[in-house]
């Protein structure tokens, strides 16, 4: 049969009407006729193709003996819709060569690609590509196609590179926030070195306490799983485990046998294993001697296997999944794009396979993880498309499967403005579990401070920009100024995961200070009769708090700066050298310094604990704070006490303030409870306070004098005029002269006058002392005449607290009075003029 013969055939008809495009070639490959139906597939009319080499139409990606895989480029007379206008760029088939005749051959062409059209399914809701090794164009999903022809209007898209059509500052910063997440990933990988701990043996524990039939298809016994029947429709067969997992705090060792090597394992978040994008999981099963790495049920990773997998070990420590093969590690696979939704939505493990399989032995290894999952969302970074800059777009590529082999998949979101607002609070969680944390404190102020003194709001602002780092940190004040409260807020601002571990040195005795704080080995003494985890170990990601350190013996001392240096100790009777990871927080009453020069406290340790010093200043120094304190004290305490709350009659805080606290807050507390559980009156006054108190506040043992007569006994020496009785903060004159004598201290005038501290502040605002607040703040800003200015200088000239600097300026921005701009790392505002 010549081609003439072949073109006039009776069944032409049919031919043409192929479900399938037909064409035939010489033997030099040139094109001598095509169906109708390949003119309807692809818009080319015979006299535009005949005579040619039909490889030039061809981008080939793959030839085998069993066709050619390939990209067909479409001719002018193909007509395409919106959905199919990414086919210009390439239309994906499969050649193979019918029949040959002689001096011609007859092919097909099958756009029936059930590989592509599962990829492209999977990613349909999605901004979708398929990127070359070199990050450029090789496919398209429908959407992102048609976004690229909007933004750059009617071009060829394949072979661009990524970049090229990204703004080039948004990809340089990506490409450097992807290498930094990867150099995390593998630091942080390095540095767990906790021991797994057992959490299911099937040996030991029996298979049914971790899986249960849901139907006949499994057979489970206490030493082995067996699959009885495969799945006729799914071709594929899944056992999910009864109990619940945590795939994101802790790391998981999963070794099992099975008896014919197909058996594989899946960790999700729903009750099976087949999953869309939206669906966290992975996968791990064995194909034709390839272990394979599912995420979300696409292939990110696979390699070749030597022998048939019989023994299985499967390690997840954070984004990175590895698996070994009879003692051998075959795949490693590092998750560039971690689930950072909900934790809970990866907690589900169960069996999978294909095939006939008996699972014959599970083991579970647990430990916890050291990779922060809030730290990995920093490294998201967004980009924006060079004709589009107004939008930003979360771009990820990760490894997929893709015509055989492994390519690049491109996901991008666009993000509206509430979306862009989610982001940025999401990168801001932290700061968003602090700020739950303090609202669910509201009546205990700062994780427990309570007061606006200066000296509280220093030492908050001092908190705040310490906690985050990990530097030792020595406090020091008295007995009772809550130097405990100091530590504890450290900890909870720094946002470790790890507990707060509280240590009295000066009650433990000095035998047993180290093995309180490194742990014993059993045996290790007489009465070791179990292994003891000592406090550093229990710390673990946390923070110890080591109370009262100047008792420490300098022995104990000595252990103590060798833990310091590394982190590095071993317990009472053990060989094993343990790591932790524990910020270090100390505190004391006494003069470490003057121990220093005594030789009773190393100096070397000193500097070493107070890389960052704190002093909590005691409660003399900080009287204006007594008025909320007592207010805060008088709530709690009697909630606490079951008493009714009473009123405060206006003599008990000049009298508070009378007295010099030696015991500080501690001592206030203990005051103001006995006086409402042991009094139970309607009103407290100062009569309620224990007599040595009294004695020393200079206050009347009894009520009897009126509450004038106690609060201008001081007026009456110093004011001179035989109508001096009369004289009180009401009167103006009397007002200004003891302001100008006390300086305009207005709590040192409450004192004076007994009155409490706000009266003294609003008599000072009537008289024109002090300017009300809004004018103040507006004078300020006005003298900045509309340049630029730091935080620093607004606090400096407002004479307040960075603390409440930076609420001012909150505020501010809000009402449109100022705006806040940033010049790299540095913020300035500046007026608007409103």
């Amino acid at each position: 049969m010549n081609i003439e013969e072949f073109v006039n055939t009776p069944l032409k008809p049919l031919l043409n009407d192929s479900h399938q495009a037909l064409f035939a070639v010489d033997l030099e490959s040139r094109i001598l006729w095509i169906s109708q139906s390949f003119t309807r597939m692809f818009g080319y009319a015979p006299d535009e193709l005949i005579q040619k080499p039909f490889r030039s139409l061809l981008d080939i990606i793959e030839e085998t003996e069993t066709g050619i895989r390939c990209r067909i480029m479409p001719g002018p007379g193909l007509t395409m819709n919106i959905v199919e206008r990414s086919r210009k760029e390439g239309i994906h088939a499969l050649i193979r060569r019918m029949q040959q005749y002689g001096d011609f051959s007859v092919w097909s062409i099958n756009l029936q690609l059930f590989g592509i059209e599962r990829i492209h399914q999977h990613y349909e809701k999605e901004l979708f590509a398929v990127l070359d090794s070199t990050l450029h164009f090789e496919d398209f999903g429908v959407r992102l196609y048609y976004k690229l022809l909007t933004m750059f209007g009617d071009r060829r898209f394949r072979g661009t590179a990524l970049k090229e059509c990204l703004i080039g500052a948004d990809f340089q910063e990506w490409e450097k926030t992807r290498k930094a997440f990867l150099e995390y990933v593998l630091e942080s990988e390095g540095k767990n070195d906790a021991r797994w701990e057992l959490a299911f043996d099937s040996q030991k524990h029996g298979f049914p306490q971790l899986f249960s039939a849901p139907n006949r298809s499994w057979n489970i016994q206490r030493n082995s799983v067996r699959l009885a029947q495969l799945d006729p429709v799914l071709n594929v067969n899944f056992l999910m485990s009864s109990q619940s997992f945590d795939f994101f705090h802790m790391d998981y060792r999963i070794e099992y046998r099975v008896s014919d090597g197909a058996g594989g394992v899946f960790m999700c978040g729903i009750d099976n294993p087949f999953l869309t994008p939206d669906e966290n999981g992975y996968l791990v099963h064995f194909h034709e001697n390839m272990a394979i790495i599912k995420r979300n049920a696409n292939a990110v990773n696979f390699g070749s296997i030597r022998e048939e997998a019989r023994d299985v070990v499967i390690i997840k420590t954070g984004p990175v999944v590895t698996v070994s093969v009879n003692g051998q590690e075959e795949v490693r696979h590092i998750d560039e794009i971690p689930f950072y939704s909900d934790y809970q939505a990866l907690n589900r493990f169960g069996l999978i396979t294909d095939q006939d399989e008996t699972y014959l032995s599970l083991v579970i290894r647990t430990r916890p993880s050291v990779y922060d999952y809030d730290k990995m969302k920093e490294f998201r970074r967004l980009v924006r498309f060079k004709n589009d800059e107004k939008n930003y777009y979360e771009m990820q590529i990760m490894p997929g499967f893709f015509i055989n082999t492994i390519k690049n998949m491109l996901l991008m979101r666009e993000l509206s403005e509430v979306a862009r607002a989610e982001e940025r609070m999401a990168a801001y969680k932290k700061e968003r579990d602090r700020a739950l944390i303090r609202l669910a404190n509201t009546e205990k102020g700062f994780y427990g401070f309570i007061g606006s003194s200066p000296a509280i709001e220093n030492i908050i602002s001092t908190i705040k920009t310490v906690a985050s780092s990990g530097a030792s940190v020595l406090i020091t004040g008295e007995t009772g100024t809550g130097k405990d409260l100091v530590a504890k807020a450290i900890h909870l601002e720094s946002g470790r995961k790890g507990p707060f571990v509280k240590i009295d040195c000066a009650s433990l005795p000095p035998t047993l200070i180290e093995s309180e704080l490194f742990g014993y080995e059993k045996g290790a003494f007489t009465g070791a009769d179990r292994r003891q985890i000592g406090k550093f170990e229990l710390a673990h990601r946390g923070t110890v708090f080591l109370d009262e350190i100047g008792n420490l013996t300098v022995e104990i001392q000595t252990k103590l700066l060798r833990f310091l240096q590394d982190h590095q100790f071993e317990r009472i009777g053990g060989k094993t050298t343990l790591k932790v990871d524990v910020r270090i927080v100390s505190a004391t009453n006494a003069d470490l310094e003057e121990a220093v020069a005594q030789g009773r406290f190393r100096p070397d340790l000193y500097y070493r604990i107070k890389v960052v010093g704190i002093h909590m200043p005691p409660l003399r120094e900080r009287l204006m704070d007594i008025y909320p304190i007592v207010n805060h004290l008088i709530a709690t305490l009697a909630s606490q006490n079951d008493v009714p709350i009473p009123a405060i009659s206006n003599m008990v805080f000049p009298a508070l303030m009378n007295y010099s606290w030696p015991g500080n807050v501690r001592e206030l507390k203990n005051a103001i409870e006995n006086a409402l559980v042991v009094h139970r009156e309607g009103i407290l006054t100062p009569d309620h306070f224990p007599m040595f108190m009294k004695k020393n506040m200079a206050i009347p043992e009894t009520a009897a004098e009126t509450r004038d007569a106690i609060a201008l006994q001081k007026g009456r020496e110093r004011i001179a005029g035989s109508g001096a009785e009369k004289k009180t903060y009401r009167d103006k004159d009397a007002f200004l002269s003891i302001y100008n004598e006390l300086h305009g201290k207005p709590h040192k005038m409450a004192v004076y006058f007994g009155c409490s501290y706000n009266t003294i502040k609003r008599y000072m605002a009537c008289h024109g002392l002090i300017a009300p607040l809004d004018e103040k703040i507006d004078e300020v800003i006005a003298s900045f005449q509309k340049n630029d200015f730091s935080m620093q200088e607004f606090v400096d000239r407002l004479n307040i607290s960075k603390v409440t600097g930076w609420k001012y300026l909150g505020v501010l921005c809000g009402q449109g009075k100022i705006v806040k701009q940033r010049l790299g790392r540095t913020v300035y505002f500046r007026q608007t003029g409103q």
